[in-house]
């Protein structure tokens, strides 16, 4: 037996080729010249998996402007799994600028209290002002963020919140964009 031959070597060269096969956008030809000797070799059999190429409208693609990365991860990670597009992630008020003019989400998780000069409500007022981004404001001084804010149409969820109030807050601001 030879160290290729190993059942685990078969079943980690299957893992690599599918892991290649998710995030590749073109396999064609190369992949094939590739798999073809791996399959002599340790008799492993592929099954090519191509991703459905759905293309996000601009309704479903949304920022996260969050200076906790860890609620910031989990916010992506849930979106995504919920079907939204999520065109970028930000620290800070300037990072969250740059990315909105280079995507123009539809959407925006913004926290309130972001580090730096400008505060997340400047940053949200900016957004719906010159790209019409719907806002969702996350704070964990839910009474006194609804006070400063009664120029734009925005929804607040209060930290701590739950996936599911995130999402149908997201729910609430699509319908108020359709109705729009």
């Amino acid at each position: 037996m030879t160290f290729g031959d190993a059942p685990w070597i078969k079943g980690l060269i299957q893992a690599l080729v599918a892991r290649a096969d998710d995030r590749g956008k073109h396999l064609g030809k190369g992949f094939d010249r590739w798999s073809a000797p791996v399959r002599r070799r340790t008799g492993a059999t592929f099954q090519l998996r191509r991703r459905s190429r759905t293309r996000m409208t601009a309704t479903r693609r949304i920022l996260i402007i969050e200076d906790e990365m860890l609620i910031a991860d989990h916010l992506a990670a849930l979106l995504e799994r919920s079907g939204w597009d999520v065109t970028g992630r930000a620290m800070d008020a300037e990072t969250a600028m740059v990315i909105a003019e280079r995507e123009r989400p539809g959407f925006a998780i913004v926290d309130v209290s972001l580090q730096g000069g400008i505060n997340g409500m400047t940053v949200g007022r900016e957004l719906a002002a010159r790209y019409g981004t719907r806002v969702v404001f996350v704070t964990g001084h839910l009474d006194q963020a609804v006070r400063q804010v009664q120029d734009i149409d925005a929804i607040f969820v209060g930290k701590p919140f739950t996936d599911d109030e995130i999402l149908s807050s997201l729910a609430e601001a699509e319908a108020t964009a359709r109705r729009s």
